[in-house]
């Protein structure tokens, strides 16, 4: 009997698969999920963005009706209700199924008839976790007799949510975003007995996993599916920058160049204001080519930006989804907050460039994940200041501030797929890989990208020298010694002696993680956390006595005598010494308590060498 079901399970595959014709064979973790689900076996599917995680539940209303009319107890109207988390998501979700003639509704479209809904004349019912959870209508609905005859499964989209919007942070003492999220689990109580539950998600860390499956009550024999989250196609590449906007001149000009050619570009902003920010720059800066074609009528319809966020209106984010979901599309380039996320299915974005990063990992894969979807080389661009970095997770901190640490495996060591990094070390990785790529033996043949700007601080130099525990030793005792000086030749102490001098312990240790890459006074500007060009050409001379491998006549002479401040964007609060310090959640040194010893020790924890004997 297994054996008959089995085949046929499979036959129902290809039967749905018909009203697919774009799809030629399902991916084989694709097909374990859906054998699993039609089991009835709850399961929990973390598959990369463009994998075709909507596709698995897409098809069982067709293999549900195949399995009823070969005599097999599956609804003959089956119907599954899809929770989603976004708006975007469900008119995307939509679009799709209608294309392919299957009959879907949405609780949040008020013209849906309830006895439709209950007869089984929509297949696929999307719908909000509030809709489901906290409104007596549909709750209500869920119970009828005909409903529960028809309802054949539960599918939550982009699970991940479950506990990231449905927990509140105790410790930051903030409430739950959207507390039905984590109720999503007392539907199950609603629903017949043995109701299978899908979990889907692109990205999913281990604790992340754990939480999900306790909010929406998943059973401890569910069936866990995972692939990598790794998405080789996509270059990563990172760069600081400061509030002038000039960071993104090169796209403006690539706008005026290539007009409705242009690349699709999503650029996520951390909040509306930046987000209206950025717009405007583009649209001060591009004056006549704001519209196509040449000599259109200036509405937003003709124009090639612009923005999608919750405070949108509806008529505008409707533009904008319908032009980048055409590949002809006048709009090119999109300005947007996490509300164009989610789900989006868009082939062909090229690149999504990051004004300031998420805060959690998970959430910036899911982003990076929106280009490339078409398996073409895409790329993902992270533009920073100090303050975007306040409150992000370590790794997050780490991957932008890194000067010699693959992007990739750094964003990735979350979800312990480092194993799977296929291109790490190539110049088709990311920005830290393509600068110390050999491919055409000496150096590299692809040239780096710059994207007009032109000190890149977070990359590491070509040349490197091999630095002994003795030498980095001699080389701390230097800086201890020049640091004490400073101290005691400040008279009067403004806040604290590192504040007034500006030459702290994260400094010190800033130099000591850097040391085997500085051989000028631009290397010791980039690298390290100096703002005084004084204190970047001493400590140039220290290491120039340490290691005795370059002449200072390599550096510009002039750099000697000017003793003026560095025109920096510093931030005190922020500067760069996110992942350095110890003694602080925003890596922030003590004031006190400085000592060869303590340093050593800091030095040890941060960069990876051993204590200093």
């Amino acid at each position: 009997m297994d054996v008959d079901f089995s085949q046929a399970i499979r036959k129902s595959i290809s039967f749905s698969l018909e009203s697919f014709p774009n799809i030629k064979e399902l991916k084989a973790v694709q097909e374990d999920a859906i054998i699993s689900f039609v089991r009835r076996r709850d399961v929990f599917g973390v598959l990369p963005t463009g994998y075709g995680k909507s596709l698995i539940f897409q098809l069982i209303p067709g293999i549900c009706r195949y399995l009823n009319k070969t005599g097999f107890p599956y609804p003959s109207n089956p119907i599954l209700i899809v929770i989603c988390p976004l708006n975007a998501l469900i008119e995307s979700h939509l679009k799709e199924l209608s294309a392919c003639g299957v009959s879907a509704c949405s609780l949040s479209d008020g013209s849906v008839n309830i006895d439709d809904l209950i007869a089984g004349k929509f297949s696929i019912v999307l719908a909000s976790p509030e809709a489901i959870v906290d409104n007596t209508k549909w709750r209500n609905m869920l119970q009828e007799p005909l409903f529960q005859e028809n309802i054949f499964g539960l599918v939550t989209d982009e699970a991940h949510v479950v506990p990231k919007w449905g927990k509140g942070n105790a410790k930051e003492r903030k409430a739950a975003f959207r507390q039905c999220f984590f109720r999503l689990g007392e539907v199950r109580s609603l629903l017949p007995l043995g109701t299978p539950v899908l979990a889907l998600t692109a990205t999913a860390t281990p604790k992340v996993k754990k939480e999900t499956m306790e909010g929406l009550s998943l059973k401890p024999d569910t069936h866990l599916i995972s692939v990598t989250p790794n998405r080789p196609n996509i270059y990563l590449y990172k760069a600081k920058v400061n509030d002038s906007l000039e960071c993104f001149d090169w796209s403006i000009d690539n706008i005026k160049l290539k007009k409705n050619t242009t690349p699709k570009t999503i650029v996520y902003c951390k909040s509306q204001k930046e987000c209206g920010k950025i717009f405007r720059h583009f649209k001060s800066n591009l004056k006549e080519d704001l519209y196509f074609p040449e000599g259109a009528e200036k509405v937003s319809k003709n124009m090639v930006i612009g923005m999608f966020h919750a405070n949108t209106l509806t008529k505008n984010k409707n533009r904008v989804s319908d032009s980048l979901f055409d590949p002809d599309g006048t709009c090119r380039v999109v300005f947007a907050s996490t509300a164009l996320g989610m789900g989006v299915n868009i082939k062909d974005i090229f690149q999504v460039i990051h004004y300031g990063p998420p805060r959690q990992a998970d959430d910036f894969l899911q982003e990076i994940g929106r280009a490339g979807r078409n398996g073409q080389a895409a790329r993902s661009i992270l533009f920073y200041k100090g303050n975007h970095l306040k409150k992000c997770d370590l790794n997050i901190k780490e991957y932008a501030q890194t000067s010699d640490k693959c992007l990739r495996e750094i964003i990735l060591k979350e979800f312990d797929e480092t194993s799977t990094l296929l291109k790490s070390g190539t110049h088709d990785c990311c920005i830290i890989c393509h600068t110390i790529c050999l491919c055409s033996g000496s150096s590299c043949g692809v040239p780096l990208p710059t994207f007009g700007i032109a000190n890149q601080a977070d990359i590491v130099r070509n040349k490197k020298r091999t630095v002994t525990k003795q030498e980095k030793n001699e080389l701390l005792e230097l800086l201890i010694d020049y640091k004490k000086q400073l101290t005691d030749n400040c008279p009067v102490y403004l806040l604290s002696s590192e504040s007034s001098t500006g030459f702290s312990d994260s400094l010190v240790k800033s130099v000591l993680k850097h040391c085997k890459f500085l051989f000028s006074i631009e290397d010791v500007v980039n690298l390290c956390s100096v703002y005084k060009r004084s204190h970047a050409v001493c400590i140039l001379h220290m290491v120039r006595d340490v290691f005795e491998d370059f002449e200072f006549s390599e550096c510009d002479s002039s750099d000697l005598d000017d003793l003026q401040e560095l025109d920096l964007d510093f931030d005190f609060e922020y500067g760069g010494e996110y992942g350095y310090g110890t003694n602080g959640s925003n890596g922030t040194s003590s004031e006190s308590g400085s000592s060869v010893e303590s340093l050593c020790s800091d030095v040890s924890n941060v960069s990876g060498v051993a204590k200093f004997d």
